[in-house]
């Protein structure tokens, strides 16, 4: 219950709303009560003048006139609200009105109180349609702001993060978590404030009528009560399934479409439906269980509210045909009515009660993302980062992905300002983890990363990421504009400074080509570009900010021979003056670096320039004999 008052907070940011739609409920309640009672006086009043016609001098004056008169001769003098005074003051009342229906016209009589009724019947219809639109806008408020929050938590949270949930069970927990959150909490309270209100005025009703029926009824409910719970105790436990699954098929899905190249290329179809379709089998499975009992809800709420009905009509007849009880017929059939009327209620409040159960488990869903402990924080107090002086140092660090084999162990690595470094070596060696430690994408496990002798955990993390570029090998690109995917982020940027970076990275020449320059949309991921392209716009993109740091992870190895000449071309014309970090297989790209590195197995096992790892005969001469047939 807890996580279920956490999200009433966001109702509670729109209170004055919230507060406006209660007061509109509260009014559609009352006249909905009082359309009700307005059946008691005109059935009465029929019954009375078709049994026993009585023939008098009907007054003349307007029934509205007669009725402020009947409420001002009705006050007493008692001035204390004790109970006393209610009671004095319904009997005058009651004494008062009779006369006045006694002394009018029955035609007139039955022609105010129908209007009256249409008049009540109005205002409830017109008081239940602005609450209903404003619990409605509420609910599109409460999903609009968790899903912000929710993103904005997601996009501040490291690769541990990513490396833990799956995009389709964030996908999941975004749309289908939250759709459902949105009935439980903002929808669920203003219909539980609703009928709830609506059983108290209808049982108020009904008490008046006869105490006695009244009581009965409310001691025979609660036995009824405890079959629903069982339903709604297993609708909660097959929810939350049903999510877990959903969220399993959805990440299938994702991953499949995003990859429909590569099934095509292996002619998998049929293993790709087969996975997906085990996901299906799975969702499957958990809703129908959630539908079997979804679904028992009703005919058991219909059949357990049938059942007492009829009690309660055995009950009213024989207090009916017994003659010192004062119920008479009008009276049973109004207080029938009233009672009918709370059954609805009570079924949509045990409905409520079963999504309540499913809301606890989706919220767990929500508040495991939301509550996720970011590990990569900015300091409160962090050092800003204004651009590297002297080096960058990994003093003896060691890192691990899950806390068991280590990926690296033991760097020590200075990088001095303005220096090429390239990393070399086998896949799964460690290249890529070194750079990630580099913007503090991870934290090392030991040791620490040093930018002029300052640990990289004290430094101001958007400060620091500011004056680093990257170029990965996985091209990202965005559904945008050429223009737009350079400047990421920055749609205000100078149209020059834009043409320049592109210039820089050897892409202008193409991009004025496209068919609407760098208004062109790249389609999704840059699928109307070839892979040269794409690399371009992303070292174009990188070198927007003029970063001191550059990491280029393998940006030529899908390429072929000529776009990896135009790619080289460009990360010559940006490394000046830069401290650059290249990860490469392709080793004819890595030679004029300052320093290469080969990284085997998590650790530095050789160093040097081209000449002296050649002469050396170790991994490095391997690799490269490997590549060039040595």
């Amino acid at each position: 219950m807890r996580r279920i008052f956490r999200l009433m907070a966001y109702l509670r940011r729109h209170w004055q709303l919230f507060f406006i739609g209660i007061v509109m409920m509260l009014l559609t309640t009352a006249f909905g009560g009082a359309s009700l009672t307005m059946l008691y006086p005109i059935l009465k009043r029929v019954s009375i003048e078709s049994a026993a016609p009585v023939q008098i001098q009907y007054d003349s004056r307007p029934i509205l006139f007669q009725i402020s008169q009947a409420w001002n001769d009705s006050k007493t003098e008692s001035s204390i609200f004790c109970k006393d005074f209610y009671i004095e003051k319904g009997k005058l009342l009651k004494e008062k009105f009779q006369g006045l229906w006694l002394r009018n016209d029955p035609y007139k009589e039955l022609v105010f109180l129908c209007v009256t009724l249409i008049i009540f019947v109005f205002i409830k219809s017109l008081t239940f349609y602005f609450f209903t639109y404003i619990f409605g806008v509420l609910e599109e408020l409460f999903c609009k702001e968790m899903r912000d929050e929710l993103f904005a938590r997601i996009n501040t949270c490291s690769l541990v993060f990513f490396d833990k949930f799956r995009t389709g069970d964030l996908i999941s927990r975004m749309v289908a978590d939250i759709e459902l959150l949105k009935r439980v909490v903002v929808e669920n309270v203003a219909e539980t404030v609703y009928n709830f209100g609506q059983i108290m005025m209808y049982l108020a009703i009904a008490f008046v009528i006869n105490r006695k029926l009244t009581l009965f009824v409310l001691v025979l409910t609660p036995p009824f009560l405890f079959v629903l719970d069982f339903i709604a105790r297993k609708l909660k436990k097959y929810t939350y399934k049903s999510q877990v699954e959903a969220a399993g098929m959805v990440n299938v899905l994702e991953e499949s479409i995003s990859s429909i190249k590569v099934i095509m290329a292996f002619v998998k179809h049929k293993f790709i439906q087969d996975k997906f379709a085990a996901e299906t089998t799975k969702f499957f499975r958990a809703r129908r269980k959630m539908v079997k009992y979804n679904y028992m809800n009703r005919p058991v709420s219909e059949y357990v509210s049938t059942t007492l009905g009829v009690i309660v009509i055995w009950f009213s007849g024989k207090l009916i045909l017994d003659p010192k009880s004062n119920l008479d017929f009008v009276g049973f059939m109004v207080f029938f009515a009233a009672l009918y009327s709370t059954f609805q209620p009570m079924r949509t409040l045990s409905r409520i009660y079963n999504d309540l159960q499913k809301g606890l488990g989706v919220s767990a869903r929500y508040f495991e993302v939301y509550d996720y402990p970011p590990d990569i924080v900015s300091p409160p107090d962090g050092v800003k980062f204004t651009g590297l002086k002297s080096e960058i140092k990994l003093d003896n660090v060691s890192f691990s992905y899950d806390g068991g084999k280590e990926a690296l162990h033991n760097i020590n690595l200075t990088i001095k300002k303005g220096e090429v470094i390239a990393l070399v070596g086998p896949s799964g060696g460690g290249k890529t983890t070194i750079t990630n430690l580099i913007p503090r994408f991870y934290d090392p496990t030991e040791g620490a990363v040093l930018y002029d002798g300052i640990d990289l955990r004290k430094l101001d993390l958007n400060s620091l990421r500011g004056k680093i570029g990257i170029v990965t090998q996985e091209t990202l690109l965005f559904h945008d504009t050429v223009f737009n995917n350079i400047a990421f982020g920055r749609p205000e940027t100078a149209p020059e400074k834009v043409y320049a970076a592109a210039e820089a990275a050897n892409a202008h020449e193409f991009i004025i080509k496209l068919t609407q320059g760098y208004d062109t949309f790249i389609g999704e991921r840059g699928s109307r570009l070839s892979g040269g392209q794409k690399q371009r716009i992303a070292i174009a993109r990188a070198i927007l900010n003029d970063p001191e740091i550059i990491i280029f992870d393998e940006a030529t190895s899908s390429l072929d021979s000529e776009a990896e000449l135009l790619i080289q071309q460009a990360m010559d014309n940006i490394v000046k003056g830069r401290t650059v970090i290249v990860i490469a297989h392709r080793l004819s790209t890595i030679r004029n670096a300052h320093r290469i590195l080969v990284v085997e197995k998590g650790r530095i096992v050789e160093e040097g320039v081209h000449e002296e790892l050649m002469k050396k005969g170790g991994e490095y001469k391997y690799l490269h004999d490997l590549q060039y047939g040595g």
